[in-house]
Order: structure tokens, then sequence, then C-alpha cells
């Protein structure tokens, strides 16, 4: 299905049979990607379960201990939203990307080109999800799976508004929406990201359309700063990539700081 706002589109479960499954894997970081397309699911797709499931990072400077706080308190906002939906208690992976046997897999990855332009500890965090995700879809939870992954703004637009890192756009994928199709141990993945051909503020039209700035916006996190410059993870930093973007996007900060 197509939706639209102020100019903005996405097709949603673009070619996704819904007949075929009745959970769907949601990958939550607790920002307002992931919680966007979270309630998508909930109100376009409210016949399927629905299992959250996040990454939680222990050990490494940006590490931070309230993610899960944001996640959990998302959650309860769709279980209060969609009391309809089934949506089942979130299934925590702990992980610290200073682990020498994830450390490890990361750079046989990157050896063998399986990925590339990416440094290891970059790439831990992406490896330990997956492997994390192949648990759940091989112990039966689903195989249908959703995320939020979405485009860096333009570079002109970062160079513009000053942010403290220029991040290279990457190219548009050929579809619109990307569906991936993988074998597990025998079971086929279906992947669907919605917003991964659109930056920030089209999913801040999203927030609008739906009325979702004053509840779930709030609830949302972006910042990756330090404990130091986040005094203590109690406010955003307000210099890290993320929380321009965010600023750029929404014209807020977490935490509605502007």
């Amino acid at each position: 299905m197509i939706i639209s706002h102020n100019g903005c589109s996405i097709d949603f479960l673009k070619d996704v049979n819904l007949n075929d499954h009745d959970s769907v894997g949601m990958s939550l970081s607790g920002g307002v990607d992931s919680a966007m397309v979270f309630y998508l699911l909930c109100k376009y797709a409210p016949q399927l379960s629905i299992i959250p499931f996040t990454m939680i990072e222990e050990g490494h400077p940006t590490a931070r201990p309230n993610n899960i706080w944001h996640v959990d308190e998302i959650c309860l906002y769709m279980k209060e939203k969609f009391p309809k939906v089934d949506i089942k208690d979130v299934q925590e992976c702990r992980f610290n990307p200073k682990d020498p046997i994830l450390y490890q897999e990361a750079l046989d990855h990157i050896k063998r080109k399986i990925v590339s332009g990416i440094e290891p500890y970059g790439y831990v965090k992406s490896l330990a999800t997956a492997n994390f995700r192949n648990k759940l879809i091989n112990d039966g939870a689903f195989n249908l799976m959703c995320s939020g992954i979405s485009m860096n703004p333009p570079i002109e637009e970062q160079e513009k508004h000053m942010f403290t890192r220029v991040e290279p756009r990457r190219n548009k994928v050929a579809a619109a929406v990307t569906k991936e199709h993988k074998t597990i141990l025998g079971k086929k993945l279906i992947s669907h990201n919605p917003f991964i051909n659109s930056h920030k503020k089209v999913i801040a039209a999203f927030y609008h359309k739906y009325d979702l700035m004053n509840d779930l916006f709030p609830l949302t996190s972006s910042c990756v700063g330090t404990a130091t410059s986040t005094n203590y993870f109690t406010k955003p930093c307000k210099v890290c990539f993320w929380c321009q973007e965010k600023k750029w996007a929404f014209g807020f900060y977490d935490g509605c700081l502007t």
C-alpha cells in the first residue's frame, strides 16, 4: 500500500503476502525510525503477532544504559494504543562490542569481503544483531522481519547545517522497499525495510500525519553521546551525528529539546 503525507510517500509491506505469515519480528532500537515502523505494523497489519527485539550494548563508552527504557516505553505505548494487536514481550540481546569472539568474526567477514569500507567495531553490532535475529528465526519466532533503517541526509544538507561529522549518503537500492530472501537452516527470511530509501524528514512527515509528536516522539532516543557529554545519559549531547540528524529532521533533539 502507498502511504503519503505532504509529498512524502512509502510503499508499506510491498510484495509481502501477509497470508503467509502469522507473526513478524520488529527490530527495535528505541529511535524514531523503528518506532514509526512499529506503529505502521500495528495500524496496517493488526492480524500479525509482533515480536519486538532489541540489542543492548554494554562495556563501551557510547553504550547508553537507558536505551532499554525507551524500547520498553515504546512497546507499552503500542500495547495501549492498539490493545487488540498481539504484541509480545521484548526479546533482549546483550552484547559487548569489544567481545573478542565477535570482533574476530567481524574481522573474518571483512577479510572475506562480505562487507567493505567499515571498521570492525562498527560492524560488530550488525553481526551481533544478525546472530540474534537468526536465533529467533531458528527458534520459530518469525520469518518476516521489519526494521527502521533509513538513509542519511543529503551531504549538502549536512554541510549546510554544519554537522560535526559528514556521513556519506549511500545510493538508493534498486527497489523502493527491500525484500531479502535468505535461507537459514532451511528457513526463508523476508526482511522489509520501508524507509530504506527515505531520510528522517520523510519519517518526520509520518509522525505529523499520525499526530505522534506529543506522545510517541518523546519516548524515542537517538543520541549516542558519552556519559560525560550527556550528563550521565540524562540529556542529549547535541553534537553526535544522530542528535544533529534528529534536530535537522524534526526540529528537536531527544526529549523534545531544541
